[in-house]
């Protein structure tokens, strides 16, 4: 009895978000990074009658950052773009997935700190590439 329950979801609320405003050309511009998460959770283990339980839900949080931008001032749509650099965070909690899923979210959020630290460390690696991509995107506009 390995797998009783498999579930998969999407946090849609950002865990961690960093904002950069930078002035390309005269024209300042917002590269907003949000981090979000796709949740996988099995339950392992069974649950006997009046035994002991032993199910546990095994939880995997793959978190990718996104990058929105914009022009720094106005109500723009944001091109959006999903970053390389995904992060595994791993947990598991007692019981079956179903009734720890709100404890599974509480671990996920307890780490918010090191997501932030991630999002940072990802936002300062693209800023190469933005910039290369802000320049063609110029030329292809003055052409």
């Amino acid at each position: 009895m390995i797998a009783l329950a498999l579930a998969a979801t999407a946090l849609a609320a950002p865990l961690a978000s960093h904002d950069v405003v930078l002035t390309h050309g005269a024209t300042p511009v917002r590269a907003s990074y949000q981090a979000h998460a796709d949740m996988r959770m099995k339950t392992i283990g069974m649950s006997a009658g009046t035994r002991m339980s032993t199910e546990r839900c095994r939880w995997i949080a793959t978190v990718r950052v996104e990058r929105q931008l914009a022009p720094a001032h106005g109500n723009h749509h944001p091109l959006s773009r999903t970053l390389a650099g995904a992060r595994k965070i791993e947990g598991s909690r007692p019981g079956h997935c179903m009734t720890a899923r709100a404890g599974v979210q509480r671990d996920l959020a307890a780490r918010t700190g090191d997501l932030h630290d991630h999002v940072r460390a990802v936002a300062a690696a693209d800023q190469p590439t933005l910039l290369a991509e802000l320049k063609t995107v110029r030329a292809l506009a003055l052409d």
